[in-house]
């Protein structure tokens, strides 16, 4: 398992678990009555290679994750179908590309690296 987002009531992860598209995957677990259920393949932002560090904005409209594109580092992002944020419209835009450092993002949805 990989590094653990949590938001709200969903806590998201990145595995190579089975049940995948390939490499690693997004899982998210619901947590309902103070019970989690069972992991759920984020199909919507998952692709055939390694998809991993899943973020959610504060907002909870967004989804970022990292994936390889082109042979670099990239960082996707994903906008939310609905306002609770359970089900992504679409796969990613590409945030960011072909950096070698970590970057952050403002507000205004501008990156800031170092």
């Amino acid at each position: 398992m990989g590094e653990l987002h949590i938001y709200d009531d969903e806590l998201y992860y990145h595995s190579s678990k089975e049940g995948g598209k390939g490499g690693t995957d997004i899982w998210m677990l619901t947590n309902i009555d103070g019970k989690w259920q069972n992991p759920v393949n984020v199909e919507a932002v998952n692709s055939e290679v390694d998809d991993g560090y899943p973020f959610i904005t504060a907002d909870g409209q967004e989804m970022w994750i990292n994936r390889w594109y082109m042979g670099t580092p990239a960082v996707f992002r994903s906008k939310w179908a609905d306002a609770r944020g359970r089900h992504i419209c679409r796969r990613e835009k590409i945030a960011y590309s072909k950096f070698s450092c970590g970057g952050n993002s403002s507000s205004g949805g501008r990156i800031f690296s170092s």
